[in-house]
């Protein structure tokens, strides 16, 4: 159900968008001579929520990693981290892009199978200061997908050098999704650990970003983040909390 009211508002709304700019120019953003790199690298640590994971480095209370950064952008066309993303239309009052990415926790624990990431497929609508995005796997690992619906404000800061913006949001996962990464099997089962079925579920989540660009070519940012996963989620077997605080700290250099 909810596939179909996404899409219809999506289609709705890019009708509307090809009908209203018809007759316009065409859009700075066809310009096929615009090229943007940047290039970079952070660190971030976040509360595991997991219990037991054998995976290297996320067995501990806290999972930390490094994170390099290559950003490319040219026409519509944009890759960021482990995102494609091909922008439809983008202006201040409304953008409809494509998007291919990475989605899922991995995990791992004893008897117990594997979980993987698996690439996903999806698109994101932005209506003035509402962002509405969606995500579906498309390697056949979950089946599942992940809807999120957000938003955010700029607070009060100092003008092209620090920015501040805090964003607040909604995600749901599909039953698919929770069931497959948060889920028991019954060949699974263990004397600590029963047989868990999971169901759609609603997570909250509230981040703060600062972000400082002293010169043109280099900034730095930093990102704080709590999200708080639904009772599917958090009555699963395989998970020790569901409240996840995240920090990460990046640098980039704009090279192009």
């Amino acid at each position: 159900m909810f596939i179909k009211i996404f899409f219809k508002i999506f289609l709705i709304l890019l009708i509307l968008k090809i009908y209203v700019s018809a007759t316009d120019a065409a859009e700075s953003s066809d310009n096929f001579d615009v090229v943007k790199l940047s290039i970079g690298g952070g660190y971030a640590v976040s509360t595991n929520i997991r219990k037991d994971n054998d995976l290297d480095g996320k067995g501990g209370e806290y999972v930390s990693s490094w994170i390099p950064l290559v950003s490319l952008s040219w026409w519509r066309l944009s890759f960021r981290g482990m995102q494609l993303q091909f922008k439809l239309f983008n202006d201040s009052l409304f953008s409809a892009s494509l998007k291919l990415s990475r989605m899922g926790q991995e995990y791992r624990s004893g008897y117990l199978s594997k979980r993987r990431s698996s690439f996903a497929m999806g698109g994101e609508i932005r209506i003035i200061l509402i962002n509405i995005s969606y995500l579906r796997d498309i390697d056949g690992v979950s089946g599942g997908s992940i809807y999120q619906f957000s938003s955010g404000i700029p607070l009060p800061a100092i003008e092209n050098l620090l920015f501040i913006h805090l964003g607040f949001g909604l995600e749901l996962n599909d039953r698919k999704y929770v069931d497959y990464y948060f889920g028991v099997r019954d060949n699974e089962i263990t004397s600590y650990r029963p047989q868990y079925s999971g169901e759609k579920t609603w997570n909250r989540f509230i981040a703060l970003n600062f972000n400082l660009k002293p010169v043109e070519v280099f900034s730095t940012s930093l990102s704080i983040r709590y999200k708080s996963y639904g009772p599917s989620i958090k009555n699963s077997p395989t998970v020790r909390t569901n409240n996840e605080f995240s920090y990460a700290a990046m640098m980039v250099f704009n090279l192009l």
